[in-house]
């Protein structure tokens, strides 16, 4: 089981890969959270979705995210209130 916030998940994380690192994971969550403050968006938020080669990262990015949120029965009462674009 994954406890996080998904937009905040290192590649290590998403991707299952074993050798989890607290430090890095924290360094990278750091990153993302200056990211937003300083552009306003994710670092995968694209319009372009082949933009460099991370496409298959953010489409198993996505995935994660989609699972994480329904596998986790408690979370699924107050998911199926927010509108869609929330979700």
């Amino acid at each position: 089981m994954r406890i996080g916030t998904p937009e905040y998940m290192g590649p290590e994380l998403i991707s299952g890969r074993s050798g989890y690192d607290g430090k890095k994971v924290d360094v990278w969550a750091s990153g993302v959270l200056l990211f937003v403050l300083l552009l306003g968006m994710f670092p995968f938020e694209m319009e372009d979705e082949n933009y460099v080669n991370t496409a298959g990262l953010y489409s198993i990015w996505i995935q994660q995210v989609r699972t994480s949120w329904q596998e986790n029965p408690h979370n699924a009462p107050g998911v199926s209130k927010l509108s869609p674009e929330c979700r």
